[in-house]
């Protein structure tokens, strides 16, 4: 053959269509590989925030408050959110309990401060020399503090004052100890009004009664633990432009602080967004007895369900997943043995 023919074939054998892969070399897992999850106890404590986990997926409760199953973290060079705000409500709590601090009324005075206690902590905690993506979290942080310092400020000039930073709460539900504790208590010397205020540093703010429930409305996703619960539903300001409307509480947090603290005024979030305009306090709407009413009853219907060991079944989806490499990509129930109740 001449050369042409054989390049000819060469190249036609180098373009040829490849064949589709044989079907069925997908992997599975075999029905022997289940997980097995040990039967506990329920716990006799639990903290204000697990609420929210329960009423997200009772079975990942039971990994993350009875079992204690936690995913270790390799060693890391910069910080995650949660870094990011244990950090900031460090440098935050040491202003609320300084007397001359947290009665200072100028912006600046305030940013100062905040700044140079920021570059304390950093200090004792990392040492002086900062990696990189460290020190340029560290401006991150400095620009949201300098904003709390104007919103500081503002409050202050309105009369409000700290009385009370990180203070710890124990109430009795059921048969449970649960333990809190809310980041700041403040009082109005003008008014006398109360009302407690939880630092919040996600970037973006979505308002105090929506980070704990949704409105039920005809295509509202119900986990399956929570159909057909009353408990879990209560009338709060999530319609049109404000107005009361049924919804599912989805977390329970601030409702719970108001109740361990008896009598207060409003309840709502001091907020430390990525910009300018999610920095601020948000109230909770015509917060009332009502609310913490609702919330109660809620908190002793999980009680009671962790009390009697219902932990299942597993939600299908949830927002994040701190369990997913168990799921080997399919659902939690497909690899949990089906016998486990807990």
């Amino acid at each position: 053959a001449s050369k042409g023919e054989k390049l000819a074939r060469r190249v036609s054998k180098l373009f040829k269509k490849v064949p589709p892969p044989e079907d069925g070399l997908s992997w599975s897992h075999e029905p022997a590989w289940d997980c097995q999850v040990k039967k506990l106890p329920p716990p006799e404590r639990l903290s204000v925030t697990a609420f929210s986990d329960y009423l997200t997926c009772p079975f990942r409760f039971y990994l993350k408050h009875v079992v204690k199953m936690q995913e270790s973290e390799p060693e890391r060079i910069e910080w995650n959110a949660r870094d990011f705000g244990t950090l900031v409500h460090v440098v935050l709590e040491d202003f609320g309990r300084d007397p001359e601090a947290r009665d200072l009324s100028s912006e600046k005075e305030i940013a100062d401060w905040i700044h140079q206690d920021l570059e304390s902590v950093l200090q004792e905690r990392i040492g002086r020399e900062l990696p990189a993506a460290i020190r340029i979290q560290k401006e991150v942080m400095k620009r949201r503090l300098s904003w709390f310092a104007e919103c500081q400020a503002a409050q202050y000039a309105e009369g409000w004052r700290i009385t009370e930073v990180e203070k710890n709460f124990q109430l009795k539900i059921g048969g449970v100890e649960v333990r809190g504790q809310i980041d700041r208590i403040e009082e109005n010397e003008e008014t006398g009004a109360k009302r407690v205020l939880d630092y919040k540093t996600k970037s973006k703010d979505h308002g105090v009664v929506k980070a704990h429930a949704v409105q039920i409305k005809s295509n509202t996703n119900w986990p399956e633990h929570l159909k057909e619960v009353e408990a879990v539903k209560a009338m709060l300001p999530l319609g049109y432009r404000g107005k009361e409307a049924e919804a599912r509480w989805t977390n329970l947090q601030v409702p719970l602080y108001a109740l361990a603290m008896g009598e207060l005024d409003s309840v709502g979030y001091f907020g430390l967004g990525a910009t300018r305009s999610n920095v601020g306090v948000y109230l909770w709407s015509d917060f009332g007895s009502a609310d913490v009413e609702a919330a109660r009853e809620c908190a002793e219907w999980i009680v009671g369900q962790v009390e009697a060991g219902v932990f299942w079944p597993p939600a299908e989806k949830v927002k994040y997943d701190d369990y997913e490499k168990l799921r080997f990509g399919k659902s939690l129930e497909n690899v949990i043995k089906p016998t486990f109740t807990a």
